[in-house]
């Protein structure tokens, strides 16, 4: 489990300026700063795919080229679980007077996350060589056999960002100016598989059930709240008041999970109708993102948001998922 928090508060009389980087990965190779970075802003991971960075955290039980005979039951189990949690908040906030002269505040908050899963789960029986039907079993068990997989994949991300501007001047002749401004990118990205296999096997339970089961579970969870609030007072008479707020945010979430449970070129015996041969696999994926863009002003504002969220799609960048959105079909059918 990866419990990730980042707070940045900036407090200023004049000018506030917040900029906050967070990278969290579990199961991807460790890149600098600058690709982590290039990966986040594209909304792809598509250098760290470049190196084949990702599928470094992985569970793997195995019985290759080996026989076994037994009395009880014969379990070949792999389970793999992560879970990454992040926060992310950063609130520049101005706040700045003056009676003798203008009042100017400025408020700019920048925030660059990037959170990453990957896991993979593979429990199997294999031979490199054929079985050979008129053989003993090369896998004998008094009871049943099982072999399973389950990946589970959790993340939790909150990403918040803030950016206050508040300008008071003489209330008869000054001038107030309030300026607020937040960007914020986000990639949440998190890849799993389950797979269980029976290969070149020839499988005899004398008294229960085969069983070859693979489990997909992954969940994502994203909230990113964007906002830039500025206010101001004085000037009623000869002064001025002045007021921009502009609020960007781009947010990409990604989930990919995958189940495979497969039985090939192999021998499969139980002793009755009763003791059933189950070969399954199952896949539940969960994807929810709540993305808030908020700007509060009483002069100029404005807001971008732009947001992809995709399950069992490979990921692309920024670009491309734009160019798909505008012509509404998908350019990539990976």
């Amino acid at each position: 489990m990866l419990d990730s928090k980042t707070i940045n508060a900036t407090v200023s009389g004049g000018e506030a300026i917040g900029v906050t980087v967070s990278f969290n990965t579990i199961g991807w190779a460790a890149q600098d700063i600058l690709f982590n970075a290039i990966d986040a802003i594209i909304g792809s991971p598509e250098i760290a795919d470049a190196f084949d960075s990702s599928g470094r955290s992985s569970v793997t039980a195995e019985l290759l080229d080996t026989t076994v005979a037994i009395d009880g039951n014969l379990v070949v189990d792999a389970y793999a679980d992560a879970t990454l949690v992040s926060v992310v908040d950063n609130r520049p906030t101005v706040e700045t007077s003056s009676i003798l002269t203008d009042a100017q505040g400025l408020s700019l908050g920048i925030v660059l996350s990037m959170n990453k899963i990957s896991s993979k789960a593979t429990a199997s029986i294999e031979f490199t060589t054929p079985f050979d039907a008129i053989a003993p079993a090369r896998i004998l068990a008094g009871a049943s056999v099982r072999v399973e997989a389950v990946d589970s994949l959790h993340g939790n991300t909150t990403l918040t960002l803030e950016s206050n501007a508040t300008a008071t001047s003489n209330p008869y002749n000054g001038n107030a100016s309030a300026k607020g401004y937040a960007i914020a990118v986000s990639l949440n990205d998190l890849r799993g598989g389950a797979t269980a296999l029976v290969t070149n096997a020839a499988v005899r339970p004398t008294a229960g059930s085969l069983r070859v089961l693979a489990t997909e579970r992954a969940t994502l969870r994203a909230v990113t709240d964007v906002a830039a609030n500025t206010s101001t007072s004085g000037g009623n008479i000869l002064g001025g008041t002045a007021q921009q707020r502009v609020v960007v945010q781009a947010a990409t979430n990604v989930l990919l999970g995958a189940a495979l449970a497969h039985v090939t070129a192999s021998h499969i015996e139980t002793p009755t109708s009763n003791d059933p041969v189950q070969v399954a696999a199952a896949t539940t994926t969960t994807l929810q993102a709540d993305i808030t863009t908020l700007t509060s002003s009483g002069g100029v504002g404005i807001g971008v948001t732009v947001a992809f969220n995709s399950m069992g799609w490979a990921p692309q960048n920024i670009l491309f998922n734009v160019i798909d959105t505008l012509i509404g079909s998908r350019s990539n059918n990976r």
